[in-house]
């Protein structure tokens, strides 16, 4: 009997874990890296590429709150944050909770300018002591080259918050845990099982998933959603938390060779203590003489509902007129678009600090900010090891049968402003 096109060729196999996590970003390949510190069996399940949602289109910042200091007082989206430079920093220089040493820092600190004079109270709250081990005001010699231009009239501050390139952490992170990174198709490529337990809200029972002509059956005792938007869908199943998205239209803006301009990390504050614009700098991998100034803050977060020919032509004219001394001659731009998936806010906004919830075996997980998740993974970590008695399976046996698998694995995925030839 002829076999049916939709039917697998290989018969479906199966692996027992602890923990299964949907979503390969940075909330997802941090956690793993803690669970299996613990001694505890994991896989990642992407659809993607390794980081290929809101990881890799951030700008690579590690905040540390200060951002969200511009009001005159302390928030609390500015308190959650305070401690990650720090913590980041460790694991950078390989004695943190996380080996990061392979990454790559492209500035050891962002700046905070203003095109004229920052309002008084803010720069009595920044001269103040709870911040000024955080941030220091620098004279004109100091200045990033790019702002030493006798046309700047302006202030500067140094933060204490570095700037990293996100495709070297994702690479980091994610080459110690393969082949536990399991590829899946885009469409369909996994398909979860439900039970129900004593009547009560529905619990994940086992993953089915799909790669080209292979199965597989994933049953494990914990499943963690970190997959950002992906989240959705699972919070309207197992009735958690509904999310929100709160979007962006970030904008590349690729210098040629013959017209370099000089790095810059940093915020730019125009009207009010909103940052009208952010720049981080950023080298071409595919044409190492070229370098991107990848540009946030409120023009992203304004030009939302703009076309991508009136974002860019708002990009410019913002940039023409808080940096009017850079040539912009030559200069390649586009555009690409971040949904920022959160839990769902009364007001909209966005969360002050990171977003854990369970129901039954199942925990639904956001950052909310980069920078935030290692106080994330630990609170998953937190969460599971309560609920996982013993481990099902010695590490050595299980990454010894992932391999035996001969899974397919997941790439990183290339920042937005990289064309692959």
């Amino acid at each position: 009997m002829k076999k049916r096109q939709h039917e697998p060729l290989i018969c479906p196999r199966a692996l027992s874990c602890d923990v299964a996590i949907i979503g390969a970003g940075i909330a997802g390949l941090w956690t793993a890296h803690r669970l299996k510190q613990q001694g505890l069996s994991v896989v990642l399940i992407e659809p993607y590429a390794i980081g290929a949602g809101q990881t890799v289109r951030s700008q690579g910042i590690i905040h540390g709150g200060l951002k969200y200091a511009l009001t005159g007082m302390l928030s609390s989206a500015s308190e959650a944050v305070a401690d990650m430079p720090a913590v980041w920093r460790a694991c950078l220089n390989g004695n943190g909770v996380i080996d990061l040493s392979k990454a790559t820092v492209l500035s050891d600190a962002q700046y905070l300018w203003s095109t004229g004079s920052l309002r008084a109270n803010v720069l009595n709250f920044f001269a103040s002591k709870c911040l000024k081990s955080r941030v220091k005001k620098i004279k004109s010699q100091d200045f990033p080259v790019a702002l030493q231009h006798w046309d700047f009239k302006g202030t500067v501050y140094q933060l204490n918050e570095p700037v990293l390139d996100i495709p070297s952490v994702l690479a980091a992170l994610s080459e110690p845990l393969q082949p536990a990174i399991l590829k899946v198709n885009e469409l369909n490529g996994y398909q979860m099982h439900y039970r129900r337990a004593h009547s009560k809200t529905p619990e994940v029972e086992s993953i089915t998933l799909r790669s080209d002509n292979q199965t597989l059956q994933v049953r494990a005792k914990q499943y963690v959603f970190t997959a950002g938007q992906g989240n959705e869908m699972l919070s309207r199943d197992v009735g958690l938390t509904a999310m929100q998205r709160r979007p962006l239209q970030m904008v590349t803006c690729t210098f040629p060779p013959s017209n370099q301009p000089m790095s810059l990390y940093g915020h730019c504050i125009d009207e009010g203590a909103t940052p009208g614009i952010t720049v981080t700098t950023h080298p071409m991998q595919h044409n190492q003489q070229s370098i991107t100034w990848y540009l946030g803050g409120q023009v992203a977060e304004s030009g939302v509902g703009l076309s991508r020919e009136a974002q860019i032509a708002k990009a410019r004219q913002a940039v023409n007129r808080l940096l009017p001394w850079v040539d912009l001659a030559g200069t390649q731009w586009d555009t690409t678009r971040v949904d920022r998936a959160e839990p769902r806010q009364a007001n909209g906004q966005k969360p002050d600090s990171v977003h854990v919830e369970s129901s039954g075996n199942v925990s639904l997980a956001w950052p909310t900010k980069l920078a935030l998740s290692p106080i994330l993974a630990d609170k998953i970590v937190a969460n599971i090891c309560a609920k996982i008695a013993a481990p099902c399976e010695q590490l050595l046996g299980f990454d010894q049968a992932l391999s035996a698998l001969n899974w397919p694995t997941a790439r990183v995925a290339c920042p937005p402003w990289e064309k692959r030839t």
